[in-house]
């Protein structure tokens, strides 16, 4: 163990940046995976009529609220309800299957994105002249 840490003190400071980048974006990258899914249930939820709830559209700001955090507090709930209002305006225009469509799609294209990132042996075979 202390000829790794040796060999790894010699090693990564001229890497020092790229670490700590590498280390950041991560567990940016986790918590990003999270809410991708975490967004997913009410989505599902409203396409298979878990809920009865009704959403309308809420203006994006209220002139009531006095300081700011009011303000982002209900910007943040008219967000929300707003977001789910659109959902359940396409279901009604276009209907469940086609909205799981390009909920299906837009999935697919996340975990796509995420590949060459996730696939080093990929890239180094690509770098070395291998195809």
């Amino acid at each position: 163990m202390k000829d790794f840490i040796k060999v790894l003190r010699r090693f990564v400071p001229p890497y020092k940046r790229q670490l700590i980048l590498s280390f950041i974006f991560n567990i940016l990258s986790a918590v990003m995976n999270v809410m991708q899914f975490g967004l997913i249930i009410p989505i599902l939820n409203i396409l298979f009529k878990t809920s009865d709830e009704v959403y309308e559209f809420f203006p994006w700001s209220k002139a009531g609220a006095e300081t700011f955090i009011q303000q982002m507090e209900y910007f943040i709930e008219a967000a929300k309800n707003n977001f789910y209002f659109f959902i359940n305006k396409y279901i009604g225009e276009y209907g469940e299957s086609s909205f799981l469509l390009m909920l299906s799609v837009a999935l697919v294209i996340m975990a796509l994105v995420n590949v060459p990132r996730n696939a080093p042996s990929l890239r180094s075979a690509r770098w070395s002249g291998l195809k």
